[in-house]
């Protein structure tokens, strides 16, 4: 994820700040095997992210991609999305307002959300 994130990613939003982030540890999958097992139907960064989730025993495992979270859910892997991470922190007082969140990230980050999705999720939260 960290080629995709900020190498390829130079000059996109976040980049930089993943880039210098002090509390961000880079590890090396020790199974490439999984990685490459999984790369038949996932992206190399999905791949590399469930098989150190794996690896790891990881606590929660952060993934949008659908079919990759779909492999998540088949192998026990606690998986939350951009979407659940805004959910978690409005209801932790962290942001005022989850519907600004959604717009920004639909309008500033071409994030795909469908229409339904946006409305069940501001229902869930009371906006």
């Amino acid at each position: 994820m960290w080629q995709e994130v900020v190498v390829t990613g130079t000059g996109r939003s976040g980049a930089v700040e993943v880039s210098n982030a002090s509390w961000l540890t880079r590890k090396t999958v020790q199974n490439p095997a999984l990685v490459v097992a999984l790369q038949a139907t996932l992206d190399k960064g999905e791949a590399e992210v469930i098989a150190l989730a794996q690896e790891l025993k990881a606590d929660l495992t952060l993934l949008d991609e659908k079919e990759a979270r779909r492999v998540t859910r088949r192998l026990s892997i606690p998986t939350l999305g951009t979407v659940g991470i805004l959910i978690w922190a409005k209801h932790q007082g962290l942001i005022t307002t989850l519907r600004t969140e959604l717009d920004n990230l639909r309008q500033k980050g071409n994030f795909k959300l469908s229409n339904s999705l946006y409305q069940t999720v501001l229902q869930q939260v009371g906006e």
